[in-house]
């Protein structure tokens, strides 16, 4: 399952690390009930500073963690949160989940896909963190009928938890906004280009 795949890739990674860590700390596997000679504790029975990676697994920075860049800044933003929460009366148009902190205001059309669109209030909807992940990445979409329509990733998921936060809302109504409704030209281009069936 999606959990499980996920748990050995972190697995895999804390394995290639915990031989190199426990060695400069100074401290004893044994106290963690980790076996030196275990694969679980040192990779390829080889040597404390070996480390092994399972292949596409990402490998720990050397040098500096840390480093300075120039980013650009969305200018506006703070608009347009606004206007997409007050039109959705600070409410997922999903779940209803209506905690200021796990609402987001969701672009349909990308930002980075349409400059004129990007402050449009009827290019948004009001998401919880969780289908605003969903929705970016095609996993639902909002059919003309502006109904909720799942990807069928997420149908035929296993996971008990996809089931009762996402695909629960498959075909539901997505809730009415006050003044601003997405407009049909912008959910048809999340269906074309970002929805995954």
């Amino acid at each position: 399952t999606g959990c499980r795949r996920r748990f050995e890739a972190g697995r895999s990674l804390l394995i290639g690390y915990a031989p190199r860590v426990f060695a400069d700390l100074g401290l004893d596997p044994a106290k963690f009930g980790l076996d030196a000679n275990d694969d679980a504790a040192v990779p390829d029975n080889s040597s404390w500073t070996k480390t092994t990676a399972q292949p596409g697994a990402k490998q720990a920075p050397t040098g500096p963690t840390e480093r300075t860049t120039t980013t650009a800044v969305r200018r506006g933003q703070s608009f347009f949160r606004a206007a997409v929460l007050s039109n959705y009366n600070s409410a997922c148009a999903v779940s209803g989940i209506t905690h200021p902190e796990l609402l987001v205001a969701s672009h349909i059309v990308p930002w980075s896909d349409s400059t004129d669109a990007r402050l449009d209030p009827g290019n948004g909807l009001a998401l919880s963190a969780l289908h605003d992940k969903a929705f970016d990445r095609g996993l639902i979409t909002i059919t003309p009928e502006l109904r909720i329509e799942v990807s069928s990733e997420i149908r035929h998921d296993e996971e008990a938890f996809e089931r009762a936060a996402i695909w629960r809302f498959h075909g539901r109504e997505l809730a009415s906004p006050h003044k601003f409704p997405p407009r049909d030209t912008f959910l048809a281009h999340h269906r074309e280009h970002i929805f995954r069936p």
